[in-house]
């Protein structure tokens, strides 16, 4: 299927070789089956997502209302360009990649409508975590409670067939 769909974007009047939903495109995301994200689109659509929606567990908005439990997809970087934060150069090990984390943290707190109080523990794993993962779930964190705060209603275009990506 991968390759069914790289074949259709060279085909295509797109600038790439993979097409992107009108989603993803909004946010600055890759496509969900390039290099970089298409294990984890297909195992987690396939063996995690779709299970759940299917016994009921979960609801996907903007494809369905919000319900008990919720899921969305988030992307970090987006959610950081829209508030107008560092995105890029924080994922290092460097005395200015850690600046950049703790710049990151201020911003989630003054760039958004909520109000973001971090327990210690998490700020300092935030700082500490060279990787990023640990920033990249607080920020995660922020976008659902911006989401929820909206009602799910999404922020960017997106096509309803395709979801959403909130940041």
């Amino acid at each position: 299927m991968r390759e069914t769909l790289k074949e259709r974007a060279r085909a295509s009047e797109t600038d790439g070789v993979e097409l992107k939903r009108r989603t993803d495109d909004a946010v600055g995301a890759n496509s969900p089956y390039s290099f970089i994200t298409y294990y984890q689109t297909l195992y987690g659509v396939r063996d995690l997502l779709a299970p759940l929606v299917a016994d009921g567990a979960v609801s996907v908005p903007p494809m369905e209302a919000p319900g008990e439990s919720t899921v969305i997809e988030i992307y970090p970087a987006g959610t950081l360009r829209r508030l107008g934060a560092v995105d890029e150069g924080y994922k290092e090990s460097t005395d200015e990649a850690a600046a950049r984390r703790e710049t990151i943290l201020g911003a989630l707190s003054a760039a958004t409508e909520l109000e973001v109080d971090l327990p210690a523990s998490v700020r300092e794993r935030a700082l500490e975590d060279d990787g990023g993962d640990a920033l990249d779930s607080v920020v995660a964190a922020v976008a659902t409670a911006r989401a929820a705060a909206r009602g799910f209603e999404p922020s960017t275009e997106y096509d309803p067939r395709e979801g959403c990506i909130y940041v």
